[in-house]
């Protein structure tokens, strides 16, 4: 009737689940992480103020439209 100090009902069939779930909540929570992450590092590189600059002398035409792709993929790489 009674099992160890447990008391009644309980035994050790659960422990198995316990680690399963244990398991599949912290890919979760690392799944959340990552994709924070990229979701914040996309914000910050299109809100950059180098773009903004870069985007103001193309559409003011002191820039062409070569060196204007240019030096964005250089933006870009750094």
């Amino acid at each position: 009737m009674f099992r160890g100090c447990f008391g009644y009902g309980f035994s050790n069939v659960g422990t198995p689940y316990m680690f399963g779930f244990m398991i599949i909540r912290f890919l979760l929570i690392i799944g959340i992480v990552v994709i924070a992450v990229k979701l914040f590092k996309n914000y910050f590189i299109s809100n950059n103020n180098a773009f903004k600059t870069l985007d103001n002398l193309y559409a003011k035409g002191e820039i062409t439209e070569e060196e204007y792709k240019k030096r964005k993929s250089i933006i870009k790489n750094n």
